[in-house]
């Protein structure tokens, strides 16, 4: 009886510890066990570890259970690293049934995810909470570059310049009073507001004008800031973009006119902030060094 009882009061506690993320604070997807944390470009995930009741030594039990937790917080992590969106088209899941050689990537770079956490939470039950980055030597962009450069290289050349070259005829973004005078304002970087738009978070979004051009995404980019921190940062609030330093002392600061694509990631500006951004972005290096921010209410 004394036992079933025990195994009872560890069923509870681990049921109670699965709940733990839910007041972290950030702009984040979350469920019981794993946390998607745009803010600060993070994914998490909480594993739990039973020692077998066989087992009567309370070293070999501690490291039973710490492994049984690794391998459940890593197999949380997978899962949920498959869901995080790459653009608006497609996911880490769809680029992994795409190329083997990303699978093997994300796999591997989920079996080396940072441990952060780990504890004995109860007789025999041990927990795991591991970690793995957006951005870095060993985060999820560069697992994924290969697939995204690769698709925007096609996008740049399957499209004729009408599509996205910002220098024919019809996008003179180069020819206005109004812009070359926020450029002489020495912006420091962009924040982007969604302010009433049901826009969502990705590791890769693009920026549109309302044509339908292209005006900032990776084809944008001639430098590996994407892998390193990324093309956009996120932030739940304008006072936070603003205090980011990501984007500086003195960004310059555009509202978002509608969200595009299968999930909502990519955004669509007015002309006159098209041409802002594009004449900022390029003349100031904001592009080159992503020094851009979405804040997502």
């Amino acid at each position: 009886m004394s036992k079933r009882i025990n195994i009872l009061l560890i069923t509870v506690m681990i049921l109670l510890m699965m709940t733990q993320f839910s007041f972290a604070e950030g702009l984040f997807d979350e469920d019981d066990n794993t946390v998607t944390d745009w803010e600060k470009s993070v994914v998490k995930a909480t594993g739990y570890g039973v020692a077998p009741d066989y087992i009567t030594n309370e070293a070999q039990a501690k490291i039973m259970a710490r492994e049984a937790a690794i391998t459940m917080a890593q197999r949380r992590l997978l899962e949920t690293i498959k869901g995080v969106q790459i653009d608006s088209e497609q996911t880490v899941k769809n680029a992994q049934v795409q190329s083997d050689i990303i699978n093997k990537r994300v796999s591997g770079m989920v079996k080396g995810a940072q441990i952060i956490e780990e504890k004995k939470v109860a007789d025999n039950v041990y927990q795991v909470i591991v970690q793995v980055k957006f951005y870095g030597k060993d985060g999820i962009m560069k697992a994924i570059f290969p697939s995204i450069s690769e698709e925007s290289t096609e996008t740049s050349d399957n499209n004729d310049s009408s599509d996205l070259d910002f220098n024919n005829d019809s996008h003179d973004y180069n020819n206005s009073e109004e812009v070359d005078t926020l450029v002489q304002s020495d912006y420091t970087g962009v924040i982007i507001n969604t302010l009433n738009i049901d826009a969502k978070p990705a590791l890769a979004p693009k920026v549109y004008d309302e044509s339908g051009s292209l005006v900032y995404g990776i084809s944008k980019i001639q430098s590996d800031g994407v892998i390193t921190q990324g093309i956009v940062g996120y932030n739940r609030s304008l006072a936070d973009a603003k205090a980011n330093p990501r984007v500086g002392k003195n960004p310059l600061i555009i509202n978002a006119i509608e969200a595009k694509g299968r999930y909502g990631t990519d955004l669509v500006l007015s002309q006159k902030d098209a041409r802002t951004l594009d004449q900022v972005g390029r003349s100031n290096g904001v592009f080159n060094n992503c020094k851009v921010v979405i804040v997502l209410n």
